[in-house]
């Protein structure tokens, strides 16, 4: 443990005083002190291959269940099943998982912990950002009374961070704008509480939205049926994220980022906790209402909606460029045959004028025909631009830039 904790009270691990810079030195020490106790304790934990086992001596190797009977092969059975669903569930293909998921799917007390809405020592009321590492976001979170910290660091990276960084006008406008759909995108998320270790960070790792350390352990006795997704540190973080003063710090940030020259990611130079004084304007400032888990269930539910839209029109689409395509090659076919007959009929005894070889049309042209007879058939001018430039072996980038030419 860091020199600044382990010197105060035995019983409880006080960071209170500690300013940021202290705050997170003292948890990379306890989250490495947190890693070293998970391995001593990992002889039970049922692994990917114990979930295979079928033997009697693999079941007794897992020890007991809360209930202190021994674990069956109906057991693993059981979670072998859950565990497939699980990864339906949350893995989208997508890296991280939408905010809106977050809160929708997360358990009813893990809600009302995080508004303190409970009456047992439990609630937790305090959340402030102290720092960031490129695109991960580290939190601060003061601790229930019954917890035996007194904070707990959250860390979540915005996924879609360096999507909307390079996109972003280089204005203050444009990069409150690009830090703010970063801040309501996928993210991936960690925090050091046991909440998070025993029940949640299984369904991080096989849903994609896990920080390192992942757990490939699956959760036989805290969790076993996968309910739930954050705990209450990381739901008040996501509540506080909204706030405008975040989203002001965030968005100097990745100013900051966009005009930086060198490695995106060099941890000397991308690594910033903030200022004390700054944080704690921010924290002041930061007036963000209790979660409203009803609310951003109404936004997962039309977020789901508008997924089906798209894959619907991507699937109508590509059937649609796949017609484009034929009627390219068939128009083709044709110009060829129309030039051998060109061709054939120039007589070479009378060579009064040089027979023009037709012209094949440029890149450009060609591009300009596939997009409008794209347009026609009703194919959407993304995915039209992503079929040509598949077709052609070029980027969509080149071929923006080409019509922006013209």
């Amino acid at each position: 443990m860091p020199e600044q904790v382990s010197r105060l009270s035995p019983n409880r691990i006080e960071t209170e005083e500690l300013n940021a810079r202290q705050f997170n030195a003292a948890f990379n020490k306890i989250n490495n002190a947190l890693s070293k106790t998970r391995t001593k304790q990992s002889k039970r934990s049922l692994t990917p291959a114990r979930l295979k086992g079928k033997s009697k001596a693999d079941l007794i190797k897992l020890g007991h269940k809360s209930d202190g009977t021994p674990f069956t092969r109906e057991d693993l059975l059981v979670f072998d099943k859950q565990k497939k669903a699980l990864g339906e569930k949350f893995n989208s293909g997508e890296k991280g998982i939408p905010v809106a998921q977050v809160i929708s799917a997360s358990r009813s007390i893990d809600i009302k912990r995080a508004n303190n809405t409970v009456d047992d020592n439990t609630g937790v009321t305090t959340a402030s950002i102290v720092g960031m590492k490129s695109d991960v976001l580290i939190g601060r979170v003061k601790a229930s009374a019954a917890s035996k910290y007194t904070d707990h660091r959250v860390q979540i990276r915005l996924e879609s961070y360096v999507e909307h960084m390079t996109e972003a006008e280089p204005t203050q406008k444009g990069y409150i704008n690009a830090a703010k759909k970063a801040m309501n995108g996928n993210i991936s998320f960690d925090c050091d509480c046991g909440r998070h270790q025993y029940w949640y960070r299984y369904l991080a790792t096989i849903g994609g939205f896990a920080l390192s350390p992942k757990e490939f352990a699956f959760p036989k006795i805290k969790n076993p049926r996968g309910h739930g997704v954050a705990c209450k540190h990381v739901l008040l973080t996501i509540n506080k994220m909204q706030s405008v003063s975040w989203l002001r710090l965030v968005a100097s940030e990745m100013s900051k980022s966009a005009r930086k020259d060198g490695f995106g990611d060099d941890p000397k130079t991308s690594n910033v906790i903030f200022d004390d004084a700054e944080i704690e304007k921010s924290l002041k400032s930061n007036r963000r209402g209790k979660i409203d888990q009803a609310k951003y269930k109404e936004a997962y539910d039309k977020h789901l909606k508008t997924q089906k839209k798209m894959a619907k029109r991507a699937s109508t689409d590509k059937q649609r460029i796949a017609e484009l395509e034929s009627l390219l090659l068939r128009a083709r076919k044709e110009n060829a045959k129309l030039y051998m007959a060109q061709t054939a009929a120039t007589s070479p005894k009378k060579p009064k004028a040089k027979q023009q070889k037709p012209k094949k049309p440029n890149m450009e042209e060609k591009l300009k025909g596939f997009m409008s007879n794209a347009k026609d058939l009703g194919v959407s001018k993304d995915n039209a631009l992503a079929a040509f430039a598949k077709k052609h072996k070029t980027t969509i980038e080149k071929l923006k830039s080409m019509q922006a030419k013209k």
